[in-house]
């Protein structure tokens, strides 16, 4: 009889020995390991290796290049649409015959407005004409003539900004507004491509 009971007791310690030693007791588990896709991942991407950039300040437009700029970076000079008397012909040489602008049809008196924001480059009498002339983004420059100058050469001056009045001299006795447009020094470009919608040129 001792010799069952001390058989029981035997196996009893047995048994708590490897339950100890599988980590636990009976009705607890433990996690599963860790698969190796998982282990990869966690070791590959840790919050601190997590790197935070400061945000900068937004980007500054710049104003606008090229030989044509945007659509609505100009208006007419006459304030709004007219009909064009004259349309643009350039010269098929440098010194040839053409018609470098257009000619608008304008009220003598009638205020002329800047095309465009830009700087006054010339404002007084050319060839015993009065001219205002004006540079603007892109290195385009425009021209109005015969006007009567409101403003000095250096003044800064904005789209729809008054520049002068109209006079006559350049469609006879009707009075008419010469406009004119070129990027460079001899590179003249047709005015109504800075505006839109195009009018059509009367018959």
């Amino acid at each position: 009889m001792k010799l069952f009971h001390g058989l029981v007791a035997t196996a009893v310690l047995a048994l708590g020995t490897a339950t100890s030693a599988a980590g636990g007791s009976v009705g607890r588990q433990s996690p599963p390991p860790e698969s190796d896709g998982r282990r990869a991942l966690s070791q590959e991407i840790r919050p601190r290796d997590v790197r935070r950039e400061p945000l900068g300040p937004a980007a500054t437009p710049r104003p606008p290049t090229g030989r044509h700029a945007p659509a609505g970076s100009y208006a007419w000079p006459s304030g709004g649409a007219v009909p064009v008397l004259r349309g643009f012909d350039p010269p098929s040489v440098k010194w040839g015959r053409g018609h470098r602008g257009v000619d608008l049809a304008m009220q003598e008196g009638q205020p002329v407005m800047a095309a465009g924001d830009g700087v006054v480059l010339y404002a007084g009498r050319l060839a015993d004409r009065p001219t205002v002339s004006i540079e603007h983004a892109g290195g385009i420059r425009t021209t109005y003539e015969p006007v009567e100058p409101a403003v000095a050469a250096g003044q800064s001056v904005a789209r729809g900004q008054m520049i002068g009045t109209l006079e006559t001299g350049h469609c006879g006795a009707n009075a008419c507004l010469h406009w004119g447009a070129k990027k460079g020094p001899d590179d003249y470009l047709n005015p109504l491509r800075l505006v839109r919608p195009l009018i059509r040129l009367l018959e």
